[in-house]
């Protein structure tokens, strides 16, 4: 680096402008990242956060005008072809990707695809590489899941697996969209270690959150967004940042048992679900017992790994229990239904079904998709169903965006509209995985209101979570599961 290069900011952007779907969503912006600062960026769903990480990543252009400068190596330019390694981002629509192209790979294959950047390892790992490699995975606390494919992995884990792969080349530029999503707090206190010490061997950060809890002790810089525009930012932290945050709720809660009606929803008993995994099973589930009544609200807790999202996929049949086990839903006079039948009364929200559906869809699709439990409706004839999913979009603040697509919208905006999808056909049942993530405080507040309102409909919650104090205020049992077991019920 010549010496008048630490002068210049590592990127600078003067008026630069990005346009999508005909429209400028951010910008026009001017700012500079300098060396020896790290960002934390702020804003509410849809504020332009996500697409301002992908402008300053270089996988958006400034092409609704302006311009965008990178000083980096003592060179200057403005596209960022071939800077994989020296810029890299990590965010929620990544893990989609990676979920979607990548099922299969192992978790120290995906971290060793981090020295090329690419998603899959083309060249075989040098001496160096494989050490820093296990060093990386030790910090993170993976190495015992190396061997493991990522097909199997909890949300958490993936996500600490990607941020292993983000460090390994230990980039100049890490940007950080999220990164906390499913994360317990054991998991997030690791993965702030492993940043503090990537920030301390000469990576700089920008890391956009709606939590306390994941603002690092490395940021020195604040930078807020308002509807696409630089509204604010300076050093230390903003007066009021975590105003509306419920970190502080946390430790208020308290959960009362709820009354059971007579009328069974779910009956599980002697259930094991395992995955096949290179000719062999790894246990996932282990001897479930549990029956759900009507009214019989539940939060289930656990670490990452526990097996909470393994559980809400046999609750809505997305895994089948072993030979001895028995899953019946929705018992009446006669035998539980079928499982078609039986989704048809149930409502999902979870990671998988995010990464499932087609980004083209528009939300409106995605939410009207829900009166008939598929991922789309390209055949569908059925006006009042679109009509009822644009009501519930317009209602849920999303009536700007309804006709834009998934892959056009916030993070936080796809995952809203996912859970108005779930909720679109007020289902007696209605299961969420962490449906608080991506979500701003304002946005969190607001979908524990509804769903207050919907249990008090009548429909039966069933939900998981690492911030128990997210839970809406009602009589909520607590289902407490640890390495695939039901350790107890409150």
């Amino acid at each position: 680096m010549k010496p008048d290069d630490k002068a210049l900011p590592m990127i600078a952007l003067k008026d630069a402008a990005v346009r999508l779907g005909g429209r400028v969503v951010l910008g026009p912006l001017a700012w500079r990242w300098r060396r020896g600062q790290h960002w934390l960026l702020f804003g509410d769903n849809g504020a332009g956060k996500s697409t301002f990480l992908k402008l300053l990543a270089g996988t958006l252009s400034a092409n609704g005008g302006g311009h965008r400068v990178y000083h980096l190596d003592g060179e200057t330019f403005e596209a960022a072809a071939g800077l994989g390694h020296q810029i890299v981002l990590l965010s929620p629509e990544k893990q989609v990707r990676h979920a979607r192209l990548a099922a299969g790979l192992t978790v120290r294959e995906v971290i060793f695809s981090g020295f090329e950047d690419r998603d899959y390892v083309f060249t075989p790992p040098s001496a160096a590489q494989k050490k820093r490699a296990a060093q990386i995975a030790r910090s993170l606390e993976l190495t015992g899941l190396l061997g493991r494919k990522t097909d199997v992995l909890s949300q958490g884990q993936l996500r600490r697996t990607l941020l292993a792969r983000a460090l390994v080349n230990r980039p100049k530029l890490l940007l950080l969209d999220e990164y906390g999503h499913g994360l317990d707090d054991h998991a997030r206190a690791c993965m702030q270690r492993a940043l503090l010490l990537a920030v301390a061997q000469g990576t700089h950060v920008v890391s956009a959150t709606h939590r306390r809890d994941e603002s690092g002790q490395w940021a020195t810089h604040w930078l807020r967004l308002e509807n696409g525009l630089l509204t604010g930012s300076g050093k230390g932290l903003p007066k009021g940042a975590w105003c509306g945050d419920d970190a502080d709720l946390l430790r208020k809660r308290t959960f009362k048992k709820p009354k059971n009606s007579a009328r069974v929803l779910v009956h599980i008993a002697h259930a094991d679900v395992s995955a096949a995994e290179s000719a062999r099973a790894i246990p996932l589930l282990h001897d479930i017992n549990w029956t759900l009544y009507a009214g019989g609200h539940t939060l289930i807790t656990g670490p990452n790994g526990a097996g909470k999202s393994t559980l809400l996929k046999l609750l809505y049949g997305d895994l089948t229990c072993g030979k001895n086990g028995l899953v019946e839903r929705f018992l009446g006079a006669r035998e539980g239904l079928f499982l078609p039948e039986a989704r048809l009364r149930m409502g999902l929200l979870s990671a998988e079904l995010h990464q499932r559906f087609d980004p083209s869809q528009t939300l409106v699709q995605a939410v009207a998709s829900g009166f008939v439990a598929t991922l789309g409706m390209w055949r569908s004839k059925a006006p009042a169903q679109f009509a009822a999913a644009r009501r519930i979009l317009r209602a849920w603040g999303l009536g700007d965006v309804m006709e834009r697509s998934l892959a056009e919208v916030s993070f936080g905006q796809a995952r809203l509209a996912l859970l108005a999808r779930a909720c679109v056909r007020k289902p007696p049942l209605l299961i969420l995985d962490e449906p608080f993530d991506g979500l701003s405080a304002t946005a969190r507040q607001d979908l524990r209101a509804r769903l207050e309102a919907l249990a008090k409909d009548g429909i039966t919650l069933v939900m998981t979570t690492h911030h128990p104090g997210e839970a809406p205020e009602l009589p909520m049992r607590r289902l407490e599961i640890k390495e695939g077991r039901i350790l107890q019920t409150d």
